[in-house]
C-alpha cells in the first residue's frame, strides 16, 4: 500500500512494466500515480537518484549504470515482472525448422545469461 503513495519515473504508456504495474495497482484498488515520464532508463534512474520518484529497471540496466550506487533496491513480494519473448511463424515451418530452432536457443541462453547477471 506505501507503494500507492509513491510518485512513480516511468516509461510513457505502452511499457509493459508500467502496464504491470497498473493492473495490479487497480487490482488492489490503490492509486498509480506517475510522476515523471522519462524514455530512456539512465535518465529514469537520474530522476529516481535524485529523489522524483521510485521507478522499475531490469537488473542489466542497474548493473551497468553508473548512478547504482546511489540508488537503493527495494524487493516487492509477490511482484513479478519477467521478461517474456515469443517466436511466432507460419506452421509448418519447413525448411525454416532449423533456423527457428537454432535462434530460439541462441534466445533463450541470451535472456538467462541477462536474468543470471
Amino acid at each position: 500500500e506505501w507503494l500507492s503513495r509513491m510518485g512513480w519515473v516511468m516509461n510513457q504508456d505502452g511499457c509493459g512494466f508500467r502496464q504491470t504495474l497498473k493492473r495490479q495497482f487497480e487490482a488492489a484498488h490503490l492509486p498509480f500515480n506517475v510522476a515523471v515520464e522519462a524514455l530512456d532508463s539512465e535518465l529514469r534512474l537520474s530522476l529516481v537518484a535524485r529523489g522524483l520518484g521510485i521507478g522499475v529497471v531490469t537488473p542489466v540496466a542497474l548493473k551497468r549504470s553508473a548512478l547504482r550506487s546511489r540508488l537503493k533496491v527495494v524487493r516487492i513480494e509477490g511482484f513479478d515482472a519477467a521478461v517474456r519473448a515469443w517466436i511466432v511463424h507460419r506452421p509448418p515451418a519447413g525448411r525454416r525448422t532449423r533456423p527457428i530452432e537454432v535462434f530460439r536457443d541462441a534466445l533463450d541462453r541470451e535472456l538467462q545469461a541477462l536474468i543470471r547477471a
